[in-house]
């Protein structure tokens, strides 16, 4: 079995009106026990950001980098996407240029000292063996290369993220046209 990570996977149109309509996720790990990966494009809402700033222990508000729900699975939890490479041993590099890292330490480090975009992202989604490459097959996700969208992952405005990335691989037009020809049908 070939792994797909590190890659991107762009939700279709099949999973619009769900938890993960319209999600980019970051797939870190794809092996035949199962995936795990980060929403990269869910905003945390305003009035859950200070609630969460004092579960991780930061006491300024955060202007660089900003929160994400990384996935529905264990909220509590807290992950940071950044390009700091002498970041921490914690801290592992995903692409050239992108690395994850999962300790608080290396969190208040990157708060205190960062001048690099970062993300902090709450929860995680995950899958068992076999359901994401279901997911894949039934139509649900589209997997995008990573590599060339480091800058994009980091810096990229989160509402745009799934867009930019589908009109990069020429798919933005194909949903245009398919969600038209919906609109005839009824």
């Amino acid at each position: 079995m070939k792994s797909l990570a590190p890659n991107l996977m762009l939700a279709m149109p099949a999973l619009d009106g769900s938890w993960f309509g319209r999600t980019v996720i970051l797939l870190l790990k794809h092996d035949a026990e199962g995936s795990f990966g980060l929403v990269i494009n869910r905003p945390v809402d305003d009035h859950m950001s200070a609630d969460l700033l004092d579960i991780l222990a930061i006491d300024e508000p955060l202007i660089t980098p900003g929160l994400l729900l990384g996935g529905p699975m264990s909220p509590e939890t807290a992950l940071v996407i950044h390009r700091q490479s002498q970041l921490g041993e914690d801290s592992e590099e995903v692409v050239p240029g992108l690395y994850v890292a999962s300790q608080r330490e290396s969190l208040a480090k990157l708060c205190d000292e960062s001048q690099r975009n970062f993300w902090i992202l709450m929860g995680y989604a995950g899958w068992g063996g076999g359901q994401l490459e279901g997911e894949i097959e039934e139509g649900s996700w589209f997997v995008v290369p990573c590599e060339p969208e480091v800058e994009r992952i980091l810096s990229a405005p989160r509402c745009k993220l799934w867009n930019d990335l589908a009109a990069s691989i020429g798919f933005e037009q194909d949903l245009i046209l398919m969600n038209a020809n919906k609109s005839e049908v009824h």
